[in-house]
Protein backbone atom coordinates (compact mmCIF):
# COMPACT_ATOMS: atom_id res chain seq x y z
CA UNK A 1 0.00 0.00 0.00
CA UNK A 2 2.89 2.39 0.82
CA UNK A 3 4.38 1.82 -2.62
CA UNK A 4 0.98 2.51 -4.26
CA UNK A 5 0.57 5.78 -2.34
CA UNK A 6 4.09 6.85 -3.38
CA UNK A 7 3.22 6.17 -7.04
CA UNK A 8 -0.01 8.19 -6.68
CA UNK A 9 1.97 11.11 -5.21
CA UNK A 10 4.59 10.97 -7.99
CA UNK A 11 1.86 10.77 -10.64
CA UNK A 12 0.09 13.82 -9.16
CA UNK A 13 3.38 15.78 -9.06
CA UNK A 14 4.31 14.65 -12.62
CA UNK A 15 7.43 12.80 -11.43
CA UNK A 16 6.80 9.56 -13.38
CA UNK A 17 8.39 8.74 -16.73
CA UNK A 18 6.17 8.51 -19.81
CA UNK A 19 6.08 4.69 -19.69
CA UNK A 20 5.40 4.65 -15.93
CA UNK A 21 2.63 7.21 -16.41
CA UNK A 22 0.95 5.11 -19.14
CA UNK A 23 1.18 1.96 -17.03
CA UNK A 24 -0.24 3.75 -13.97
CA UNK A 25 -3.16 5.18 -15.97
CA UNK A 26 -3.82 1.71 -17.41
CA UNK A 27 -3.88 0.25 -13.88
CA UNK A 28 -6.30 2.98 -12.72
CA UNK A 29 -8.67 2.09 -15.58
CA UNK A 30 -8.53 -1.62 -14.74
CA UNK A 31 -8.63 -1.28 -10.91
CA UNK A 32 -11.34 1.04 -9.46
CA UNK A 33 -9.62 0.89 -6.05
CA UNK A 34 -6.51 2.66 -7.38
CA UNK A 35 -8.66 5.21 -9.18
CA UNK A 36 -10.63 5.96 -5.97
CA UNK A 37 -7.40 6.34 -3.97
CA UNK A 38 -6.10 8.86 -6.50
CA UNK A 39 -9.30 10.96 -6.45
CA UNK A 40 -9.42 10.81 -2.63
CA UNK A 41 -5.84 12.13 -2.49
CA UNK A 42 -6.88 15.10 -4.67
CA UNK A 43 -9.84 15.79 -2.38
CA UNK A 44 -7.74 15.61 0.80
CA UNK A 45 -5.13 17.97 -0.66
CA UNK A 46 -7.84 20.46 -1.63
CA UNK A 47 -9.31 20.31 1.88
CA UNK A 48 -5.88 20.89 3.46
CA UNK A 49 -5.28 23.94 1.29
CA UNK A 50 -8.70 25.41 2.21
CA UNK A 51 -8.02 24.70 5.90
CA UNK A 52 -4.65 26.49 5.78
CA UNK A 53 -6.20 29.47 4.01
CA UNK A 54 -8.97 29.72 6.65
CA UNK A 55 -6.43 29.49 9.49
CA UNK A 56 -4.34 32.25 7.93
CA UNK A 57 -7.42 34.45 7.59
CA UNK A 58 -8.35 33.86 11.25
CA UNK A 59 -4.83 34.77 12.36
CA UNK A 60 -4.95 37.97 10.29
CA UNK A 61 -8.30 38.88 11.83
CA UNK A 62 -6.98 38.20 15.35
CA UNK A 63 -3.93 40.37 14.62
CA UNK A 64 -6.14 43.23 13.45
CA UNK A 65 -8.27 42.94 16.60
CA UNK A 66 -5.15 43.14 18.80
CA UNK A 67 -4.06 46.30 16.96
CA UNK A 68 -7.50 47.83 17.59
CA UNK A 69 -7.20 47.04 21.32
CA UNK A 70 -3.78 48.73 21.46
CA UNK A 71 -5.21 51.84 19.78
CA UNK A 72 -8.06 51.96 22.29
CA UNK A 73 -5.62 51.78 25.21
CA UNK A 74 -3.45 54.48 23.61
CA UNK A 75 -6.46 56.79 23.18
CA UNK A 76 -7.57 56.25 26.78
CA UNK A 77 -4.08 56.91 28.20
CA UNK A 78 -3.59 59.98 25.96
CA UNK A 79 -6.95 61.34 27.01
CA UNK A 80 -6.10 60.84 30.66
CA UNK A 81 -2.79 62.68 30.24
CA UNK A 82 -4.48 65.58 28.43
CA UNK A 83 -7.13 65.81 31.14
CA UNK A 84 -4.44 65.84 33.85
CA UNK A 85 -2.46 68.58 32.09
CA UNK A 86 -5.54 70.75 31.59
CA UNK A 87 -6.42 70.53 35.27
CA UNK A 88 -2.86 71.45 36.23
CA UNK A 89 -2.81 74.41 33.84
CA UNK A 90 -6.20 75.67 35.05
CA UNK A 91 -5.75 75.49 38.81
CA UNK A 92 -2.08 76.09 39.54
CA UNK A 93 -1.62 79.54 37.89
CA UNK A 94 -4.54 81.06 39.90
CA UNK A 95 -3.35 79.80 43.28
CA UNK A 96 -1.94 82.57 45.50
CA UNK A 97 1.60 81.92 46.55
CA UNK A 98 2.88 82.47 50.08
CA UNK A 99 4.75 85.75 50.46
CA UNK A 100 7.85 83.90 51.36
CA UNK A 101 7.78 81.77 48.16
CA UNK A 102 10.50 82.53 45.75
CA UNK A 103 9.64 83.86 42.30
CA UNK A 104 12.24 81.72 40.53
CA UNK A 105 10.60 78.50 41.86
CA UNK A 106 7.19 79.53 40.41
CA UNK A 107 8.81 80.21 37.07
CA UNK A 108 10.42 76.76 37.03
CA UNK A 109 7.14 74.99 37.87
CA UNK A 110 5.23 76.91 35.21
CA UNK A 111 7.94 76.19 32.64
CA UNK A 112 7.90 72.46 33.49
CA UNK A 113 4.08 72.32 33.19
CA UNK A 114 4.14 74.08 29.81
CA UNK A 115 6.81 71.64 28.60
CA UNK A 116 4.72 68.65 29.66
CA UNK A 117 1.60 70.04 27.97
CA UNK A 118 3.50 70.71 24.73
CA UNK A 119 4.93 67.15 24.71
CA UNK A 120 1.49 65.58 25.17
CA UNK A 121 -0.03 67.78 22.47
CA UNK A 122 2.72 66.76 20.04
CA UNK A 123 2.04 63.08 20.74
CA UNK A 124 -1.67 63.62 20.13
CA UNK A 125 -0.95 65.33 16.78
CA UNK A 126 1.31 62.46 15.71
CA UNK A 127 -1.39 59.93 16.60
CA UNK A 128 -4.02 61.94 14.67
CA UNK A 129 -1.77 61.74 11.58
CA UNK A 130 -1.32 58.03 12.06
CA UNK A 131 -5.08 57.50 12.34
CA UNK A 132 -5.69 58.86 8.85
CA UNK A 133 -3.79 56.01 7.21
CA UNK A 134 -5.55 52.88 5.96
CA UNK A 135 -4.52 49.45 7.24
CA UNK A 136 -4.98 46.64 4.79
CA UNK A 137 -4.46 43.03 5.72
CA UNK A 138 -4.47 40.72 2.73
CA UNK A 139 -4.95 36.97 3.39
CA UNK A 140 -4.70 34.18 0.77
CA UNK A 141 -8.39 33.45 0.72
CA UNK A 142 -10.03 36.60 2.15
CA UNK A 143 -8.88 39.94 3.56
CA UNK A 144 -10.12 42.56 5.99
CA UNK A 145 -9.81 46.21 5.12
CA UNK A 146 -9.95 48.64 7.98
CA UNK A 147 -10.68 52.23 7.01
CA UNK A 148 -10.62 55.27 9.32
CA UNK A 149 -12.04 58.69 8.77
CA UNK A 150 -9.69 61.69 8.34
CA UNK A 151 -8.68 63.37 11.58
CA UNK A 152 -10.70 66.49 10.85
CA UNK A 153 -13.95 64.41 10.71
CA UNK A 154 -13.40 62.28 13.82
CA UNK A 155 -16.34 62.67 16.18
CA UNK A 156 -15.31 60.12 18.81
CA UNK A 157 -12.12 58.62 20.21
CA UNK A 158 -12.72 55.25 18.45
CA UNK A 159 -12.33 55.25 14.61
CA UNK A 160 -15.07 53.86 12.41
CA UNK A 161 -14.29 50.34 11.05
CA UNK A 162 -15.61 48.76 7.85
CA UNK A 163 -15.27 45.10 6.84
CA UNK A 164 -14.70 44.55 3.13
CA UNK A 165 -16.49 41.84 1.09
CA UNK A 166 -14.46 38.57 0.86
CA UNK A 167 -12.37 38.20 -2.30
CA UNK A 168 -14.31 35.13 -3.41
CA UNK A 169 -17.50 37.29 -3.69
CA UNK A 170 -16.06 40.25 -5.65
CA UNK A 171 -13.75 41.00 -8.55
CA UNK A 172 -10.61 43.02 -7.74
CA UNK A 173 -7.35 43.81 -9.46
CA UNK A 174 -5.45 41.95 -6.77
CA UNK A 175 -4.06 38.50 -7.41
CA UNK A 176 -6.58 35.83 -6.38
CA UNK A 177 -5.36 32.31 -5.61
CA UNK A 178 -7.96 29.69 -6.61
CA UNK A 179 -7.61 26.45 -4.68
CA UNK A 180 -10.68 24.76 -6.19
CA UNK A 181 -10.48 21.66 -8.41
CA UNK A 182 -10.27 22.68 -12.12
CA UNK A 183 -13.43 22.46 -14.20
CA UNK A 184 -14.04 19.35 -16.27
CA UNK A 185 -11.95 19.31 -19.41
CA UNK A 186 -13.51 19.38 -22.86
CA UNK A 187 -13.25 16.47 -25.28
CA UNK A 188 -10.66 18.38 -27.33
CA UNK A 189 -8.48 18.95 -24.25
CA UNK A 190 -8.76 15.30 -23.20
CA UNK A 191 -7.92 13.95 -26.66
CA UNK A 192 -4.95 16.34 -27.02
CA UNK A 193 -3.51 14.82 -23.85
CA UNK A 194 -4.41 11.22 -24.76
CA UNK A 195 -1.89 8.98 -26.52
CA UNK A 196 -3.42 5.62 -27.42
CA UNK A 197 -0.95 2.85 -28.23
CA UNK A 198 -1.53 -0.73 -29.35
CA UNK A 199 0.26 -3.82 -30.64
CA UNK A 200 -0.36 -5.14 -34.17
CA UNK A 201 -0.15 -8.86 -35.06
CA UNK A 202 -0.08 -9.49 -38.82
CA UNK A 203 -0.36 -12.79 -40.74
CA UNK A 204 0.73 -12.82 -44.39
CA UNK A 205 -1.65 -13.70 -47.20
CA UNK A 206 -0.97 -16.28 -49.87
CA UNK A 207 -0.31 -14.67 -53.25
CA UNK A 208 -3.55 -14.29 -55.16
CA UNK A 209 -5.66 -15.29 -52.16
CA UNK A 210 -7.43 -13.53 -49.27
CA UNK A 211 -6.30 -15.32 -46.13
CA UNK A 212 -4.27 -12.59 -44.35
CA UNK A 213 -5.06 -11.50 -40.79
CA UNK A 214 -4.56 -8.41 -38.55
CA UNK A 215 -5.03 -8.56 -34.77
CA UNK A 216 -4.95 -5.52 -32.40
CA UNK A 217 -3.78 -6.28 -28.84
CA UNK A 218 -2.83 -4.41 -25.63
CA UNK A 219 -4.56 -1.09 -26.40
CA UNK A 220 -3.71 1.47 -23.69
CA UNK A 221 -3.29 5.19 -23.05
CA UNK A 222 -6.99 6.09 -23.36
CA UNK A 223 -10.13 5.15 -21.47
CA UNK A 224 -11.44 1.62 -21.93
CA UNK A 225 -13.39 0.06 -23.56
CA UNK A 226 -11.84 0.38 -27.02
CA UNK A 227 -13.34 -0.18 -30.48
CA UNK A 228 -11.57 -0.90 -33.77
CA UNK A 229 -11.96 -0.06 -37.46
CA UNK A 230 -10.19 -0.98 -40.70
CA UNK A 231 -9.96 1.41 -43.68
CA UNK A 232 -12.34 3.91 -41.97
CA UNK A 233 -15.19 1.42 -41.82
CA UNK A 234 -17.63 1.14 -38.92
CA UNK A 235 -16.06 0.74 -35.47
CA UNK A 236 -16.54 -2.66 -33.83
CA UNK A 237 -15.51 -4.25 -30.54
CA UNK A 238 -13.89 -7.16 -32.43
CA UNK A 239 -10.13 -6.58 -32.54
CA UNK A 240 -9.41 -9.13 -35.32
CA UNK A 241 -9.67 -8.61 -39.10
CA UNK A 242 -9.51 -11.72 -41.31
CA UNK A 243 -9.76 -12.79 -44.97
CA UNK A 244 -7.47 -10.00 -46.11
CA UNK A 245 -5.57 -9.91 -49.39
CA UNK A 246 -2.01 -8.63 -49.45
CA UNK A 247 -1.76 -4.83 -49.30
CA UNK A 248 -1.86 -1.79 -46.97
CA UNK A 249 -4.63 -1.16 -44.44
CA UNK A 250 -5.45 1.76 -42.07
CA UNK A 251 -6.24 0.58 -38.54
CA UNK A 252 -8.11 2.97 -36.19
CA UNK A 253 -8.52 2.52 -32.42
CA UNK A 254 -11.08 4.61 -30.46
CA UNK A 255 -11.53 4.83 -26.68
CA UNK A 256 -14.67 5.59 -24.64
CA UNK A 257 -14.06 9.38 -24.81
CA UNK A 258 -14.01 9.27 -28.61
CA UNK A 259 -10.24 9.83 -28.84
CA UNK A 260 -8.64 7.93 -31.74
CA UNK A 261 -5.28 6.66 -32.90
CA UNK A 262 -4.41 5.45 -36.43
CA UNK A 263 -1.69 3.29 -37.91
CA UNK A 264 -0.82 1.95 -41.36
CA UNK A 265 -0.43 -1.86 -41.45
CA UNK A 266 0.94 -3.90 -44.35
CA UNK A 267 -0.17 -7.45 -45.09
CA UNK A 268 2.60 -9.05 -47.10
CA UNK A 269 2.12 -11.69 -49.80
CA UNK A 270 3.80 -15.09 -49.56
CA UNK A 271 4.01 -17.98 -51.99
CA UNK A 272 1.55 -20.63 -50.91
CA UNK A 273 0.77 -24.11 -52.11
CA UNK A 274 -2.89 -24.70 -52.78
CA UNK A 275 -4.17 -27.91 -51.25
CA UNK A 276 -7.26 -29.92 -52.24
CA UNK A 277 -8.66 -33.39 -51.89
CA UNK A 278 -10.97 -35.37 -54.16
CA UNK A 279 -12.80 -38.69 -54.17
CA UNK A 280 -13.86 -40.49 -57.38
CA UNK A 281 -15.45 -43.78 -58.54
CA UNK A 282 -14.10 -44.57 -62.04
CA UNK A 283 -16.68 -47.34 -62.53
CA UNK A 284 -19.52 -44.82 -62.71
CA UNK A 285 -17.47 -42.38 -64.79
CA UNK A 286 -16.32 -39.90 -62.10
CA UNK A 287 -13.08 -38.02 -62.76
CA UNK A 288 -10.97 -35.11 -61.46
CA UNK A 289 -10.26 -31.94 -63.45
CA UNK A 290 -6.89 -30.28 -62.63
CA UNK A 291 -6.12 -26.67 -63.60
CA UNK A 292 -2.98 -24.52 -63.46
CA UNK A 293 -2.73 -20.71 -63.17
CA UNK A 294 0.54 -20.51 -65.14
CA UNK A 295 2.08 -21.80 -68.35
CA UNK A 296 4.48 -24.74 -68.81
CA UNK A 297 3.52 -26.71 -65.73
CA UNK A 298 3.36 -30.41 -64.98
CA UNK A 299 1.15 -32.68 -62.87
CA UNK A 300 2.48 -35.82 -61.18
CA UNK A 301 0.49 -38.49 -59.28
CA UNK A 302 2.09 -40.93 -56.81
CA UNK A 303 0.81 -44.06 -55.03
CA UNK A 304 1.21 -44.68 -51.31
CA UNK A 305 4.78 -46.08 -51.70
CA UNK A 306 5.95 -42.98 -53.62
CA UNK A 307 5.93 -44.48 -57.11
CA UNK A 308 4.93 -42.14 -59.91
CA UNK A 309 1.90 -43.63 -61.66
CA UNK A 310 0.80 -40.65 -63.78
CA UNK A 311 2.46 -37.56 -65.31
CA UNK A 312 1.19 -34.94 -67.79
CA UNK A 313 1.79 -31.42 -69.07
CA UNK A 314 -0.67 -28.81 -67.81
CA UNK A 315 -1.13 -25.02 -68.04
CA UNK A 316 -3.84 -22.41 -67.65
CA UNK A 317 -5.10 -23.06 -71.17
CA UNK A 318 -4.93 -26.86 -71.04
CA UNK A 319 -6.47 -28.48 -67.93
CA UNK A 320 -6.03 -32.20 -67.25
CA UNK A 321 -8.85 -34.65 -66.50
CA UNK A 322 -7.89 -37.80 -64.60
CA UNK A 323 -10.12 -40.87 -64.08
CA UNK A 324 -7.85 -43.03 -61.93
CA UNK A 325 -5.66 -44.52 -64.63
CA UNK A 326 -1.87 -44.88 -65.09
CA UNK A 327 0.20 -43.44 -67.97
CA UNK A 328 -0.30 -46.80 -69.78
CA UNK A 329 -4.08 -46.50 -69.42
CA UNK A 330 -4.36 -49.24 -66.79
CA UNK A 331 -7.02 -48.70 -64.13
CA UNK A 332 -5.38 -48.17 -60.72
CA UNK A 333 -6.49 -50.05 -57.61
CA UNK A 334 -8.53 -48.48 -54.82
CA UNK A 335 -6.57 -46.26 -52.44
CA UNK A 336 -5.30 -42.73 -51.79
CA UNK A 337 -2.96 -41.04 -54.31
CA UNK A 338 -0.88 -37.85 -53.94
CA UNK A 339 -0.88 -35.28 -56.74
CA UNK A 340 1.50 -32.29 -57.23
CA UNK A 341 1.29 -29.47 -59.83
CA UNK A 342 4.66 -27.76 -60.42
CA UNK A 343 5.80 -24.92 -62.65
CA UNK A 344 9.58 -25.19 -62.83
CA UNK A 345 10.79 -25.02 -59.21
CA UNK A 346 7.55 -23.55 -57.90
CA UNK A 347 4.85 -25.80 -56.48
CA UNK A 348 1.39 -24.44 -57.25
CA UNK A 349 -0.87 -27.09 -55.82
CA UNK A 350 -0.87 -30.45 -54.13
CA UNK A 351 -3.45 -32.74 -52.60
CA UNK A 352 -5.00 -36.17 -52.52
CA UNK A 353 -7.33 -38.24 -54.69
CA UNK A 354 -9.17 -41.19 -53.16
CA UNK A 355 -10.23 -43.94 -55.58
CA UNK A 356 -13.08 -46.18 -54.46
CA UNK A 357 -14.67 -48.31 -57.16
CA UNK A 358 -18.19 -49.63 -56.75
CA UNK A 359 -18.58 -53.45 -57.15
Amino acid sequence: MTELLERIDKYHNNQLSEIEKLLFEYEMEKDPTIKNLYHNSLLVESMLIDFKADEFGKQAFAYSKSKETQKKYFIIISGFLVFTVLIAVYFFPNKKEHPTSKPNVETKVSTKQNSTSTSVKNEIKMYEKTKSKNVIINAQKEYIKIETMPSNQVKSAEPEKKLAIPVKDQITDKQIIDYSIPAEKTKIDICNETKISFVKQVSESCAGQEDGKISIDNAMGGKAPYSFSINNQEYKTNNKFENLASGNYIINVKDENGCTSSSMVQVKAKPCVKSNSFAIDPIIGEKVSFEATKMDCEISIYNKVGMNVFRSKIDKNNPVEWQGNSNSGEQLSDGVYLYIIECGTETLEKGYVSISKSH
